[in-house]
């Protein structure tokens, strides 16, 4: 017996095209390349997708820590909120979100619709942060008469790599941490099939979040270069098969924080400068991915009182 389909209605034919996201407002970047986002079901061009340069990354790191001026500074309780309001507008914008992944990335409906439930379940996690960036102090707890304080404190501006396969689901295991804990964040979706982050920032917009604190970057190789580059952003997270990954080396790449996630297995890593050499420490294991990945994405960024590790750029190796 033949099962009857039935098409269904795409959100839009055509996007145009994409702008990048930064400082609250939608700018054209400055790159003279682009390229063309298809339809994987039917070949049409849905969207151009621009192939921002190295100074469209640096224009959204400098409004990025223009806004973290503030926004590290505003109570969790406040920076919480944004979060209930971004959640509201996803479960209204639900179907949408979940047939643009299907138009863009090809996945089945059921599928995409899964993808937009964890990343709504995400934001409703973050949203506890007041609970969650909780520190504690413990009387005498390093030997008599000298008590042990620990704070989470933000670090700064943070960027996120995603894969084409889960187009919104694995920016929203990283990004809602990193914001609700005092953070900014640069999405730097896949040229593939970047826009349902367009949609999304659609509705970050919406929800009231302040410019600046969560930015939006199209681009390929390059753009993912300019990011890794940048010796003002903190941190890159991101979720690749482990061929597809960036790779860097011990001699070239001490990042300040890295989160890495893949289909078969995931590591956290954290480079820190110590004693003026560079030290790797890293933590991998067989578990799922998304159980590691969500768990080391949670872990509150921290500074202390005396400073920050310095940080020196990545690069991308193909």
């Amino acid at each position: 017996m033949v099962r009857a389909t039935k098409l269904l209605a795409e959100v839009k034919s055509h996007y145009g095209d994409l702008k990048n996201y930064i400082g609250g407002t939608w700018r054209t970047p400055e790159t003279t390349e682009w390229l063309e986002d298809t339809n994987p079901a039917t070949g049409g061009v849905i969207a151009r997708v621009p192939l921002s340069t190295n100074e469209d990354v640096d224009v959204a790191v400098q409004e990025a820590l223009r806004a973290w001026d503030t926004w590290r500074e505003t109570p969790p309780l406040d920076r919480a909120r944004y979060f209930f309001a971004l959640r509201d507008l996803m479960e209204q914008r639900f179907e949408d979100l979940s047939r643009v992944i299907v138009q863009d990335m090809g996945k089945t409906i059921d599928e995409a619709r899964g993808e937009v439930r964890r990343a709504i379940e995400n934001v409703e996690v973050a949203a506890g942060i007041p609970s969650l960036m909780m520190g504690y102090n413990l009387e005498d707890g390093a030997g008599q008469g000298i008590d042990e304080e620990v704070l989470y404190q933000p670090l700064g501006v943070f960027a996120g790599i995603s894969p084409f396969n889960f187009p919104i689901m694995v920016q929203f295991w990283f990004w809602p941490y990193a914001v609700a804990t005092g953070n900014c964040w640069i999405a730097k979706p896949s040229e593939q099939d970047p826009t349902a982050m367009q949609l999304v920032m659609d509705l970050v917009h919406q929800a009231g979040f302040p410019a600046g604190i969560v930015n939006l970057v199209h681009g390929a190789k390059e753009t993912v270069n300019a990011i890794l580059d940048h010796p003002h952003i903190a941190g890159v997270s991101f979720g690749f098969k482990p061929a597809a990954a960036p790779r860097t080396s011990s001699s070239s790449c001490p990042m300040r924080s890295s989160t890495r996630s893949s289909r078969t297995w995931s590591r956290l890593a954290t480079v820190a400068r110590a004693n003026g050499a560079w030290r790797d420490r890293s933590l991998s294991g067989s578990a799922r991915s998304m159980q590691i990945s969500a768990a080391s994405s949670r872990m509150p960024p921290r500074r202390s009182r005396s400073g920050t590790a310095s940080t020196r750029p990545c690069r991308w190796a193909p």
